[in-house]
């Protein structure tokens, strides 16, 4: 391997911490991770949050719809989350705003824009939510992050035109499940500066196109030691992980 992997920690430090807390970043942080990945959803009144889903329980056992939910009655109530896969854990719901905060300036944020109007789970029922029209989740972020040393990444390619329209500097990535040319044409269509495919179907002939595209390959989300080595060898330019602590042992 000429040069280890970025190691980038998922959902704050999901292995951890209750994932996407800001308890969870603050594990990352304690640990030395210099890149901290999180998931954000935005408030009907245009707050961007810490969470993976549109929809959180609350520990009373209300459930809420974050996009059609003003942050007052979000911001630090305690709700249950997923943590390596299992429902349990609890933590209080925190804001994007906080963790830039929370994190230094040599920490690079990579945010992982959700927008359920593309997300065929819940498009149909959120269609009409009024802050999933247009571009106001995409200026939600980008206001809220704007100067700080933040990546952008999506599923989407319509989230990423609006953030690479209000900053064609923006450093972003284009998330995937698969891995093949097709997905490196609508990369270099974005303008991004990764691609991040699942890591189960990556193979070293696209990790060395996307490399001949001059496109950096990040890959999600990989846990096992013996799966972190094999793709470096392979040459992945980043591995996001529940345990980033396993990685810092391999390649540091």
């Amino acid at each position: 391997m000429k040069n280890p992997p970025l190691i980038i920690s998922h959902a704050g430090c999901e292995g951890l911490a209750p994932r996407n807390s800001l308890e969870s970043i603050g594990v990352a942080l304690e640990l030395g991770i210099n890149y901290i990945e999180v998931d954000v959803q935005v408030t009907s009144d245009g707050v961007p949050i810490l969470a993976h889903d549109p929809i959180v329980r609350l520990l009373s056992g209300q459930t809420l719809v974050i996009p059609e939910t003003d942050a007052k009655q979000l911001v630090g109530k305690r709700i249950y989350v997923y943590s390596n896969g299992e429902l349990g854990l609890t933590t209080h719901l925190g804001t994007l705003e906080q963790a830039t905060t929370l994190i230094p300036k040599h920490v690079t944020l990579i945010v992982e824009i959700k927008h359920p109007r593309f997300d065929p789970k819940y498009a149909r029922r959120m269609r009409d939510v009024d802050i999933l029209q247009e571009d106001k989740v995409e200026s939600a972020i980008f206001d809220c992050t704007n100067g700080h040393n933040v990546q952008y990444i999506s599923f989407y390619s319509e989230v990423l035109l609006n953030i690479k329209r209000f900053s064609s500097k923006a450093i972003c990535g284009f998330v995937s499940e698969l891995s093949d040319e097709r997905i490196l044409v609508v990369a270099k269509a974005l303008g991004v500066y990764h691609v991040v495919p699942n890591y189960r179907n990556l193979g070293k002939c696209f990790i060395d196109l996307a490399h001949q595209q001059l496109l950096n390959v990040f890959t999600w989300t990989v846990d096992k030691e013996s799966e972190m080595l094999r793709l470096a060898e392979m040459g992945v330019d980043g591995i996001i992980t529940n345990r980033p602590d396993r990685a810092l042992r391999l390649f540091l």
